[in-house]
């Protein structure tokens, strides 16, 4: 079993339904192995909407929201979600 094989059974057996992002070339093996479990890829404009819509699922289903992105530039955007999800969040309960 390859990694990322590993990968994206494991999201599957937390409930992930989807895995937000843009492609590109370091991500697509496991884009290739999310195709093999019932997990759906969804292709975004940005990172930064992947990063809203994992944030999104998250707070309307209690499931895990997931987005993929590369290094470099790509990783600091999708932060910018990250970030937002913390600003708009109500208070957790004790």
């Amino acid at each position: 079993m390859k990694n990322v094989d590993l990968i994206a059974r494991t999201l599957e057996a937390a409930g992930v339904k989807w895995v937000f992002g843009v492609p590109s070339g370091p991500v697509l093996p496991l884009i290739d192995a999310l195709e093999r479990t019932s997990v759906r890829y969804v292709l975004t404009a940005s990172e930064t909407s992947a990063g809203f819509m994992a944030s999104a699922v998250g707070s309307l289903t209690g499931r895990p929201g997931v987005c993929l992105s590369t290094l470099g530039p790509a990783q600091r955007t999708w932060r910018r979600a990250s970030g937002a999800r913390g600003w708009t969040a109500p208070p957790s309960s004790p």
